[in-house]
């Protein structure tokens, strides 16, 4: 059965001489930082640890003292389409064409360089989107982990996942296995055929042929499959692989992260607890009038905000009223857990950051994942939902105001928080890779 947070004794091998360690992910800063964090708790097994992600990434890992490695593509926004990164985030763009046209333009040199990167390994980690690492692993004859961040990676029939346009998503969550079974049956015949080079890429390093495609029946690997997110926000399913751990999710709490700026922190000391609005770092790019509603919102409720804004400009709203600040970026860690809430996008890393601050939140789910999140969110009795497209100053402020006064939501999420405080995915995940080698 699925195990949480232990690894049966058949996976453990013979003691590896170094326990070199190759932590393949691929994404946004939420899709790296917790491979960062489970680097710097293998390091702790005794384990060395190298990161192979976009080389855009190199002064991020190397700043932590961690090896890295060079694995193309790298990210969205040195596309030669430049749009084409806002499109996916507004979900213009069908997965086929994200697949094509995001992975596919660089597949060849994503081989190249994932193969030379495992030459060295002992034992490979492989984020979803890291479509070459385990079969790169395979070729070259070292062990493979899998690794996902939320639970609709696992696209269980059992705890069908809320996804596509709102009307299908409703009719998934509804329909129960029978209907799920049909979906997930036609996503697979789809994927299938996008997944082609993929297939190809497989018999070119002289691997046999594989049922199935890199999103469903070959993300997984056969050894461990890491769901590196909390059990509260899906729980092991009996359609999971077999061999998985749930270990919580992995925070990186960094001692030499940047603090919160002078100026927040002025603001925050001066007056009550405020909502922070925030976009993570991925659809900031594609704002729209967020911004704007999310401070009028705040005033006609008379609460303190912070907007995290992102580096764009035009994000920042043209007039601020007297008690909301807008800045570019600050630590969630260090920002969430002195909000009276937060309304975010439903990123799976904002979504851990929330739930860990113990604070009601309202979610703006723009694409991928994150209707997902919301949902089970929702579920969890800790959020309310607002559609993107419906997002105004009227709806987030009734939002808000129920959230804020909802006391049973309210004392949910912080007993919820105080549950995810005690999980330490980072330390979880790295003492299972770390038996398998037989590190530490």
């Amino acid at each position: 059965m699925v195990v949480d947070a232990v690894v049966e004794t058949q996976l453990l091998r013979q003691p590896a001489d170094d326990g070199n360690v190759l932590l393949c992910t691929y994404g946004s800063p939420g899709d790296l930082l917790p491979f960062l964090a489970i680097g710097l708790a293998l390091r702790e097994h005794g384990c060395r640890p190298t990161i192979g992600t976009s080389p855009s990434y190199r002064a991020r890992v190397e700043a932590l003292g961690l090896d890295f490695a060079p694995i193309r593509p790298d990210r969205q926004e040195d596309l030669p389409d430049p749009d084409f990164g806002e499109r996916v985030v507004r979900g213009l763009q069908s997965p086929g064409d994200v697949f094509r046209r995001m992975f596919l333009p660089a597949f060849d040199e994503a081989v190249e360089d994932t193969l030379a990167a495992v030459a060295g390994a002992d034992l490979v980690v492989a984020h979803t989107l890291a479509f070459a690492a385990g079969p790169a692993a395979e070729a070259k004859g070292v062990p493979w982990v899998s690794a996902t961040l939320q639970p609709l990676s696992y696209f269980s029939l059992h705890d069908p996942p809320a996804i596509g346009p709102r009307p299908f998503a409703v009719a998934l969550e509804a329909g129960g296995a029978a209907f799920a079974t049909v979906a997930k049956g036609v996503a697979g015949l789809v994927l299938d055929h996008w997944s082609r080079p993929w297939h190809r890429m497989r018999d070119e390093i002289g691997l046999p042929e594989s049922v199935g495609d890199p999103i469903f029946a070959g993300q997984h690997s056969p050894l461990l499959s890491l769901a590196l997110f909390s059990s509260l926000m899906g729980g092991a399913q009996p359609d999971w692989p077999t061999n998985t751990i749930v270990t919580g999710f992995p925070f990186l709490d960094d001692p030499g992260a940047p603090p919160i700026s002078p100026e927040l922190e002025a603001f925050l000391e001066a007056g009550d607890p405020p909502i922070v609005f925030t976009l993570g770092t991925t659809a900031v790019r594609e704002a729209g009038g967020f911004y704007e509603a999310s401070a009028e919102a705040a005033a006609r409720l008379g609460m303190r905000a912070v907007l995290l804004c992102g580096s764009d400009s035009r994000n920042r709203p043209t007039r601020l009223p007297p008690e909301v600040i807008a800045v570019d970026y600050a630590p969630h860690g260090r920002l969430f857990p002195r909000a009276a809430a937060v309304v975010h996008q439903g990123g799976v890393g904002t979504l851990a950051q929330t739930l860990r601050a113990g604070v009601p939140m309202v979610v703006v789910p723009f694409a991928h994942d994150q209707p997902d999140n919301a949902a089970r969110m929702v579920r969890l009795g800790v959020a309310r939902r607002i559609e993107r497209h419906d997002y105004t100053v009227e709806t987030a402020a009734h939002a808000l105001r129920g959230v804020l006064g909802d006391e049973t939501l309210r004392r949910r999420a912080r007993e919820l928080g105080q549950r995810i405080r005690l999980e330490d995915g980072a330390a979880v995940a790295a003492a299972a890779v770390a038996r398998i080698l037989g590190c530490g």
